[in-house]
């Protein structure tokens, strides 16, 4: 069954189509806010390089580049789309040491915890789905982030 024969509007559809884009970069550019953006929106943007390498890499992303390319970016986006994009699933974020993870989980975090789509995933209460040591995750769509 196709989209467009459950009468969905044209806004609606578009909203789909950017939460099956599996890099999650047309989420991110839709819902980020971003203080240092070029744009007078200052919202999210993708360095144009950026876009073939996310979009091209399915289930199974390994970052290995230089730092000034976006790797920690690109990690982060993942993280963040991935509850959207996979309920259900576990996603493992891994670091040599635990002085590289730290860093890159808490702005994981901090990501989550921004933007209202993710925030709303979240289970309420103390912690509100998320623990440390180890990093952990859980959202209400049975979606799991670990650090380890």
């Amino acid at each position: 069954m196709s989209v467009a024969s459950v009468g969905l509007t044209e806004e609606e559809c578009y909203l789909i189509a950017m939460i099956q884009d599996d890099s999650g970069i047309d989420l991110a550019e839709f819902l980020w806010e971003d203080s240092t953006a070029d744009n007078k929106e200052g919202l999210f943007r993708a360095w144009g390089f950026q876009i073939p390498w996310w979009r091209k890499q399915k289930r199974l992303f390994i970052d290995s580049c230089a730092r000034a390319i976006g790797k920690t970016q690109s990690i982060i986006l993942r993280a963040w789309a991935f509850p959207i994009q996979f309920p259900g699933f576990e996603m493992v974020v891994t670091a040599p040491e635990l002085v590289h993870l730290n860093p890159l989980t808490a702005r994981i975090e901090d990501r989550i915890k921004q933007t209202r789509l993710t925030r709303e995933l979240l289970p309420g209460g103390v912690g509100k789905g998320f623990t440390h040591r180890p990093f952990q995750v859980n959202f209400l769509n049975g979606c799991k982030i670990l650090g380890r």
